[in-house]
């Protein structure tokens, strides 16, 4: 019973942990998918449905490697089953072929019973008193065809002659023989005389005698030379360029996260300017209801005159209202100096 207290509170406690993790992913969640400050709400959709078509993409991407992946076990297996058919497919056949073997090996062992009449045999011997007769035992005999005995015959012929022709062909193979042989003496001659010679030469130039292939091999190759040096100056060169592209790459770097900062900079001071310009439009809508209250004091406007003069008074405060928001168009654009608003002596 304690044991089995102790893996219930086990339990409780790792169900409790686990909501606590599904209660902070829920929070991070709600947090990710809440706007930011001073960011615009159509950026920030497009860049949370890039992120759920990112997403979907990295989920198909694994379903494509898992399934590539099974595919690629079964061909495993399929491999090795393959393998191991094809070793018993060889055993079979080769116990087929042994049995085969063995079969006709016993079925040569059976006798087998050929009846033959008299007058097919034709099997006779010299007797003492030199007369032909056929034995009285056919037991050692062999039974061959008349066709046979004469293709045998033709044979021995055949045979004959094929001694002839391979003799004839050894005899001029001989003298062949004997032909090379003595060229082979005199070449080998010439080649001690020269040898001599080379001999005599290397003595009075060289004072001693020179081992030429050693002195092949030590010589330099001037083409080979020339080829590794152009090879080396090629290196050179692609690897000058190389670190060259490499600085181009880490300048461009530095400048993208500068671009990036400065970018981060103008959105932050766009989000104060449109705080700035809520503001003024606030400001601007309370003084002109309050200029409103003041030259009609509350009553309406009965003149002609009045109504005139509160035309001209909205068409200024308008006017001045266009210029305080090409000011802040141009400041979020260029980030330019505020000028000082035009006060007219009609609102004062």
């Amino acid at each position: 019973h304690g044991g089995e207290g102790k893996d219930g509170e086990d339990s409780d406690s790792d169900l409790s942990d686990m909501s606590d993790d599904d209660d902070d992913d829920d929070d991070d969640e709600e947090e990710a998918d809440e706007c930011p400050p001073n960011c615009d709400k159509a950026v920030f959709k497009r860049v949370l449905e890039l992120r759920e078509r990112r997403v979907e993409q990295e989920e198909i991407v694994s379903d494509f490697q898992k399934s590539i992946e099974v595919l690629r076990k079964e061909n495993e297996q399929l491999s090795k089953k393959e393998k191991t058919i094809d070793t018993q497919l060889k055993q079979v056949e080769k116990d087929l072929q042994l049995f085969q073997n063995e079969k006709q090996k016993r079925l040569n062992e059976l006798e087998a019973v050929v009846v033959l009449k008299l007058k097919q045999i034709q099997c006779l011997t010299s007797s003492p008193d030199d007369t032909l007769k056929m034995p009285t035992n056919l037991r050692n005999l062999v039974v061959f065809t008349n066709h046979g005995l004469s293709g045998l015959h033709s044979r021995i012929l055949d045979l004959g002659q094929e001694k002839k022709t391979l003799n004839r062909y050894i005899a001029d193979l001989r003298k062949q023989q004997h032909a090379l042989t003595r060229s082979r003496k005199e070449k080998t001659q010439n080649v001690q005389d020269w040898e001599s010679k080379v001999h005599e030469i290397q003595l009075l130039k060289f004072g001693q005698r020179i081992n030429l292939e050693s002195l092949e091999n030590v010589s330099v190759d001037r083409k080979t030379e020339e080829l590794k040096l152009q090879l080396r100056k090629e290196e050179l060169k692609w690897e000058a360029e190389l670190s060259k592209w490499d600085q181009k790459l880490v300048e461009a770097r530095a400048r993208q996260a500068e671009i990036t900062g400065g970018n981060t900079l103008l959105l932050r001071k766009l989000g104060s300017l449109r705080q700035d310009q809520q503001k003024l439009e606030d400001v601007l809508n309370q003084s002109q209801g309050k200029v409103l209250a003041h030259m009609t004091g509350g009553s309406k406007v009965s003149s002609a005159q009045d109504r005139r003069h509160l035309k001209e008074l909205i068409i200024l405060q308008q006017q001045e209202i266009d210029q305080l928001r090409a000011e802040i168009t141009m400041l979020s654009r260029k980030g330019g100096h505020v000028y000082t608003p035009v006060v007219n002596k009609a609102t004062e």
